[in-house]
């Protein structure tokens, strides 16, 4: 059997991560929402991310794509939460606008020990998935997402209603699905397709779960046929048969409408447009790419291969 093979750009750690196992070749899925970076992580220690000169992404962030405005709503409707609980939360927040992401869990997690409420269960969920895609050590890191997975499921038990817990199960799922066997990673790629629905059944507007969704699509139609006919007729993958590039190209389109100013929106769906030989679409995609202001340090990496992609097609 060949050896598994990343589909993750070069440098970058939080990428959309899609897999591919010999001829077996069974998909796994993870949407990192596009924050500020944390630092090589070890322990308890938090390095931050900086802007450079050649790509001067804002010291202060945006929303990030899992705060929704209803989650906020939701909290405001039923009361403001203990002081203690508040006080913990709004350390996370801070520690994780900053990229500070193992302070963010260790405030995230004591919040949701003290009182489980679902926006602590999934913040911290959030958090421990960041923590272990900032550290080095493959077995750490394996710890952290199966934390993330394990918060996310309990804010899914309090508040299945809500995209948020969906969406940071599908992270955590398609992280965890790196290092477990074929068979199972077609099981968890056919869950984090399931959470993705899951995410913009709660919210029909959340970006990412879009997102997650036109990954999927275009990560099954990267298989040969007989990759697909192998995990749906021995793997019990039948839900790959779903798979469409007209459903990658939509889902992607839909996230780029939702959030227009995100880079990797626009820069996948100008790669699926190249994939399927409409290189007017794919350039005018790329330029749009190119013209938005990077929000993150990972917008710097996406920009970059932005300018690669619109250099190859036009070559």
């Amino acid at each position: 059997m060949s050896p598994r093979l990343p589909f993750a750009r070069p440098g970058a750690s939080r990428a959309l991560t899609l897999v591919r196992v010999g001829v077996a070749s069974a998909v796994a899925l993870a949407w990192m929402s596009a924050l500020p970076l944390a630092g090589q992580q070890t322990g308890s220690t938090d390095t931050a991310a900086s802007p450079t000169a050649s790509c001067p992404w804002p010291a202060t962030p945006g929303v990030p794509w899992a705060d929704t405005a209803a989650a906020a709503a939701h909290l405001t409707a039923v009361g403001a939460p203990p002081d203690r609980r508040a006080a913990l939360l709004a350390d996370g927040d801070s520690a994780y606008a900053r990229g500070r992401h193992t302070t963010a869990y260790t405030a995230f997690a004591e919040a949701a020990r003290d009182s489980a409420t679902y926006e602590a269960f999934w913040k911290a969920g959030r958090a421990a998935v960041d923590v272990g895609q900032g550290i080095d050590d493959e077995d750490g890191a394996h710890g952290w997402y199966q934390r993330g997975e394990t918060w996310a499921r309990r804010a899914i038990q309090l508040r299945g209603d809500r995209p948020e817990g969906h969406f940071v199960l599908a992270e955590a799922l398609g992280l965890i699905a790196l290092d477990v066997g074929v068979r199972q990673r077609v099981r968890m790629a056919t869950e984090i397709r399931s959470e993705a629905l899951a995410t913009i059944a709660a919210d029909s507007d959340y970006a990412g779960g879009w997102h997650i969704l036109g990954r999927w699509n275009e990560g099954i139609m990267d298989l040969s046929g007989a990759s697909r006919f192998f995990a749906k007729a021995f793997l019990g993958a039948q839900v790959f048969g779903e798979a469409s590039w007209e459903k990658a190209r939509n889902d992607l389109a839909r996230a780029a409408r939702l959030e227009p100013t995100r880079i990797v929106h626009r820069l996948e769906l100008g790669r699926v447009y190249m994939k399927t030989d409409q290189p007017g679409k794919a350039g005018a995609e790329l330029q749009a790419t190119l013209a938005l202001p990077p929000q993150d340090e990972q917008d710097c990496d996406y920009l970059g291969e932005a300018r690669a992609l619109l250099e190859r097609l036009r070559g």
